[in-house]
């Protein structure tokens, strides 16, 4: 959506009273720039500014009531790390005016959401949009851009978003910026609509499409009268087909993606980086605001209609198209375990594990071995992914994204200590997991005996 005057400030307040308003404004930094500046002459009830306590604007602490605002309040914080500031303050509106593209993607989200909890009325956003590389200007870090941004991220959020083309000039080439406006009435009457036709907008990734389906029982349960369709990249709809609760799968991506969502009541974009602290299939129906169900994969009776000995088979994979979660290894380990457990049954497209029988086929061929496997043995892959929606015990070696990001409830794991937020750069994982060979057999052991008995451990989640 486009409109004319970006930096009219006063234009997005339209529809509230401002002299009775309470304004948090989140990054303030000198109120010296086109936009922040106009803040100077807006006649707000309260004005909280918040901001990294750095020298050059510590003569904000002295600004007097009236000079901006009737009631003016300086919180020197960094507003990243104090989520709690959005709630310690009765507030109407949420400001962000060149703020999020400085925060890392998944802390920036999470600082939006709490945002739009906290705001009694409306959020702002103002922001570059794509890539706008930015570093250290002056020498501060906390100028450095972390985080590129679409119009479709926004929309996912519940924001309004309006487009204005080349408006940075400054960079080569120009780059285009945004307001992002949450309104709290509006969002809370479009929930009151009803919704007929919903859209599921998650392309590609084999594991993270099949993860995003924990939307489809609690959807379903939500609007029960709605058609679902889901939009995926040509190729990635393995885990949706035949599944009872879709009504269309959508080849794409298409050309015109807003002509798609035009088509429908409700979009849902499900994003696997959204919080790194939670399961991703929690998080898809915290964003799609439903009830938590697991990851769902259907199967025909024909697909289920296989030999015999190729059921209650132990399911093993090693290969990972993320060198970070490779871990060579669980190779020898399993050409190890293969000596007493002669029923091990590789099934990803690595490289061959030495005496251990291969299994070559489609994703849904494999899901219709795991569907009678009485364990998977491996790693981060899609197949972890199959044997969560399909019930089956696994032994599990994680690398970067860790036990606290997956949903696995009936499985145990081993993980080399790390001490970094999942999110950054694993230096820990260049070369792979580095896991000893003891370390793996010993974890695979709490689930596997040595009689073939298989115990499956329930690991419970606080959701």
């Amino acid at each position: 959506m486009r409109q004319q005057q970006p930096l009219d400030l006063a234009g997005k307040f339209q529809g509230l009273n401002i002299s009775k308003l309470r304004v948090l404004d989140v990054g303030c930094g000198t109120y010296n720039s086109p936009l922040s500046s106009q803040m100077k002459s807006l006649p707000f009830a309260k004005l909280y500014s918040v901001d990294g306590a750095a020298p050059e604007i510590k003569r904000l602490e002295a600004i007097k009531p009236g000079e901006f605002a009737a009631a003016y309040h300086w919180l020197g914080v960094r507003y990243a790390q104090n989520l709690e500031t959005y709630h310690e303050h009765e507030v109407d509106v949420v400001m962000f005016l060149d703020v999020i593209e400085h925060l890392p993607k998944e802390v920036a989200i999470q600082v939006i959401k709490e945002a739009m909890e906290a705001a009694e009325k409306r959020v702002l956003i103002w922001l570059p949009l794509n890539k706008a590389p930015q570093g250290a200007l002056g020498g501060n870090e906390l100028q450095v851009h972390l985080s590129e941004w679409t119009p479709a991220d926004l929309e996912a959020l519940g924001f309004e978003v309006h487009v204005y083309e080349a408006f940075h000039r400054h960079f080569d080439p120009p780059v285009d910026a945004a307001w992002a406006i949450y309104d709290r009435k509006k969002a809370e009457k479009e929930v009151e609509k009803k919704v007929e036709r919903i859209l599921i907008d998650r392309l590609d990734v084999h594991g993270d499409v099949l993860v995003a389906t924990s939307v489809l029982p609690g959807l379903q349960e939500k609007y029960p009268d709605a058609v679902i369709d889901w939009h995926v990249r040509s190729g990635y709809d393995f885990a949706l087909k035949n599944n009872p609760r879709i009504r269309e799968i959508i080849p794409g991506p298409v050309g015109n993606l807003e002509a798609l969502h035009r088509k429908y009541d409700l979009v849902i974009t499900p994003e696997h980086h959204m919080n790194w602290h939670a399961p991703m299939a929690v998080v898809h129906c915290e964003c799609a605001k439903v009830k938590f169900h697991a990851p769902e994969l259907w199967l025909t009776e024909a697909e289920l209609n296989i030999a015999d000995h190729l059921k209650n088979r132990i399911l093993v994979a090693t290969h990972a198209g993320w060198y970070s979660r490779q871990c060579f290894n669980l190779t020898p380990v399993l050409t190890t375990l293969r000596q007493t457990h002669p029923d091990l049954l590789q099934v990803d497209l690595g490289v061959g594990i030495p005496n251990v029988e291969y299994f070559k086929g489609t994703l849904r061929q494999v899901a219709a071995l795991m569907k009678y496997a009485r364990l998977y043995i491996g790693i981060d892959t899609v197949f972890m992914h199959m044997a969560v929606a399909l019930g089956i015990p696994m032994a599990l070696v994680l690398g970067p994204t860790g036990p606290e990001t997956q949903y696995i409830p009936k499985a145990v794991f081993i993980r080399p200590f790390v001490n970094l937020n999942p999110a950054e750069p694993r230096e820990e994982f260049r070369n792979g997991i580095q896991l000893t060979e003891e370390e793996i057999l010993s974890t695979i052991r709490q689930v596997l005996l040595p009689d073939g008995t298989v115990i499956a451990p329930e690991i419970e989640y606080n959701y």
